[in-house]
């Protein structure tokens, strides 16, 4: 990892450029009162895992902002990943604990060619209070991936609440993947504005399978929709 902190409060990192990590360039664990912003992340060599800005378990009360993505394959995992307790026993979340992530903004993301925009994953603890706003580029699989990771569908027993995602403009670049999977448990989570500059294309934008019964409402279509 890049950059690791943990157990940090009051914690500002502002105006870096990180580049060429071996895996994270950006983690925090047990982090409060936080701020990531205007942070420039470039990959020249792409390797496997390369979250951007990665929160663990008890991140809470922070602002990740005007985050960038330079090159084709950077970063070449999630931009901005949230992940309360998923796979804590693999080797990318030694030193993270789980617990809840809450209170958490993220806005003006950009990536030429991001793997994912944004991830959010959770098995027992939750992830609550989140806005994500502003996210502009290509992907190459996921702009929004709230699918499981390492766990079975049995397993899902978190808690994704009271999430807001929201002015996303972007095209999908290489991999015919879903746009938007949910696989996880949702409350009150909202997708606002969001718009594909693909639209030509057959890929699926928002597939709902999580094993549950939910309520899903969609607003604000046109006749032609």
């Amino acid at each position: 990892v890049a950059l690791n902190f943990t157990k940090v409060r009051g914690l500002a990192l502002r105006g870096l450029t990180v580049r060429d990590p071996e895996s994270f360039f950006l983690r925090l664990g047990e982090t409060r009162d936080f701020a990531v912003e205007d942070v420039t992340l470039e990959a020249p060599h792409a390797r496997p895992n390369q979250d951007g800005v990665h929160l663990g378990g008890f991140c809470e009360n922070g602002a990740i902002r005007r985050i960038r993505g330079v090159g084709a394959l950077c970063p070449n995992d999630d931009m901005v990943a949230l992940n309360a307790d998923d796979g804590m026993d693999h080797v990318l979340c030694q030193g993270m604990v789980a617990g809840a992530i809450e209170d958490v903004t993220v806005e003006k993301i950009r990536a030429e060619s991001a793997y994912t925009f944004v991830r959010l994953l959770c098995v027992k603890e939750r992830i609550r209070n989140v806005v994500v706003s502003d996210v502009q580029g290509g992907c190459r699989t996921h702009a929004i991936n709230l699918d499981r990771w390492r766990f079975s569908a049995g397993e899902v027993t978190g808690l994704i609440e009271n999430v807001t995602l929201k002015d996303f403009r972007l095209t999908q670049v290489g991999a015919d993947r879903i746009l938007i999977p949910i696989q996880a448990n949702v409350k009150n989570l909202r997708i606002e504005n969001f718009q594909r500059a693909d639209s030509e294309t057959s890929t699926k934008t928002l597939v709902l399978d999580n094993g549950r019964a939910d309520s899903l409402v969609i607003c604000g279509l046109t006749d032609g929709q």
